[in-house]
């Protein structure tokens, strides 16, 4: 199919949107006006001369002599756009759509965003920074911040605490990140968290300055408010931690004259039980003599524990002197106190690093965590012992390990309770209160205890102290 009449009617549809495609370029363009300007040279010189070419007395080259510039301009035009025009025009449309984009992006930061020059006038704000300073409608592009708080009055202290900080952002040199606060027009109290980046040219004259500000005011609220619960909750816990400490030495004060006032009825018990059976022992048949020396067997065991809830309770009441402490040295010294005379027994100490504590206090640590390793491993063909420790992140951990009885996992909580035993009295003798001293000498120092074990293959007692030694 074709289109058109005359010269055009041969001319298919598609060559034709070709031609206009063309056309409509600036190639095209150019070359149609060169054309054009060609045409027209050629129709005017026709028409001078009465359409006689070359002109009467003229010959062929001397009728080229005018056509040939127009002629040349016209053919070069296109050329000429293509070299020069087109690259500044692609320039100008890359610069173009460069600043749309920025402008997009600046736009979308939820942050105000200021651009000043270096004599402080504004040239570029976004959205965030019109609402900041409610200049919808105010022709605020190249006006300085004291020109600004002319317009609006109500910003006064605004504009000049910005005028303030863009200056010592300038003094600076360099990104200056700081606070600015003022009273907005309904007169609620503003932060801005400010970000500043001053530019100078090649000169070191001040050229522009970036400005980024953040509304933190409700964080700065929320952060004030957080504060005032925390010092609420700090003497909360101050004031109940003080009323737990009071029980607590109520408690222990109670426990300690509990425990004093009950030696001297158990020591007259003990007395008269004794008395009994060294005067009148022909008197009594052996049923009495056996219940008197479970009588005596008993106050003894009475007076053990009365003896042990003392320590305790002294443990959580003496004074603690803090000192460097040679741990390994003082695992060697306990050991030669304990040592069973008789018997198979190997201990190994290894190297340990050294604490900072109460020397008393860990000499009495380790006198007991040895004294239930030597207990629980003596049904043992040979006991073995193994004393170690290490620096582990910020805490110095110690362990006591043997190869005994052992005890159930399950159980393990119980350890470290008072007056709380896994074996039954007829296997170990004590109280069920060694561990616990051992706890609470140990919270003391700011550690803390814990055990591992399997029945029949062993247990191992570590206990974790502060590294406030420097070691490790």
């Amino acid at each position: 199919m074709t289109t058109g009449t005359g010269w055009m009617a041969g001319i298919p549809d598609l060559n034709m949107k070709r031609l206009m495609t063309f056309l409509n370029t600036p190639v095209g363009a150019a070359s149609a006006l060169g054309l054009i300007v060609l045409v027209s040279a050629i129709l005017v010189t026709l028409l001078t001369e009465g359409f006689a070419f070359p002109p009467k007395g003229k010959s062929f080259p001397e009728a080229w002599v005018f056509i040939d510039p127009i002629m040349l301009t016209a053919l070069v035009s296109p050329a000429f756009y293509l070299l020069i025009f087109r690259p500044m025009h692609k320039q100008q449309l890359d610069k173009l759509r460069i600043n749309e984009q920025l402008t997009a992006l600046i736009e979308a930061i939820p942050d105000a965003i200021f651009l000043k020059d270096g004599e402080g006038r504004w040239l570029v704000i976004n959205e965030p920074a019109r609402q900041m300073f409610q200049l919808r409608d105010l022709p605020w592009q190249g006006k300085t911040e004291m020109e600004l708080a002319e317009l609006q009055p109500a910003f006064r202290a605004a504009h000049e605490g910005c005028l303030a900080g863009d200056e010592r952002a300038w003094q600076a040199g360099q990104l200056l990140v700081g606070e600015e606060s003022f009273a907005d027009a309904a007169g609620r109290y503003v932060i801005i968290e400010t970000r500043k980046v001053p530019m100078f040219d090649e000169a070191g004259r001040r050229k522009e300055l970036m400005v980024i500000g953040r509304d933190i005011t409700e964080r700065r609220k929320a952060e004030k408010e957080l504060l005032a619960l925390k010092e609420d909750l700090e003497i909360r816990v101050m004031e109940r931690t003080s009323q737990l400490e009071a029980a607590n030495k109520e408690l222990e004060a109670f426990s300690y004259s509990v425990s004093h006032d009950l030696r001297t009825p158990l020591r007259a018990i003990d007395g008269f039980s004794r008395i009994l059976l060294d005067d009148h022992a022909g008197k009594l048949d052996e049923e009495g003599r056996r219940l008197l020396n479970v009588v005596r067997d008993n106050t003894g065991r009475m007076g053990q524990l009365i003896d042990d809830i003392l320590r305790f309770s002294r443990t959580g009441r003496v004074g603690m002197t803090f000192s460097e402490i040679d741990m390994e040295s003082l695992a060697h010294a306990v050991f030669e106190e304990l040592r069973p005379a008789g018997g198979r027994l190997q201990l190994e100490i290894e190297p340990m690093p050294p604490a900072r504590g109460d020397n008393a206090m860990m000499h009495q640590v380790f006198v007991n965590l040895l004294s239930n390793a030597i207990k629980f491993s003596r049904s043992r063909e040979t006991a073995r012992i193994r004393v170690g420790g290490s620096i582990e992140g910020d805490e110095a951990v110690y362990y006591v390990k043997d190869n005994g009885v052992g005890f159930d996992m399950q159980y393990a909580g119980k350890l470290f309770g008072v007056f709380q035993r896994l074996h039954g009295m007829d296997e170990f003798e004590g109280t069920g209160i060694g561990l616990a001293i051992v706890k609470r000498i140990v919270t003391r120092h700011g550690g803390r205890v814990w055990a591992e074990g399997k029945v029949d293959e062993g247990a191992t007692i570590y206990f974790a102290l502060p590294n406030e030694t420097g070691h490790g």
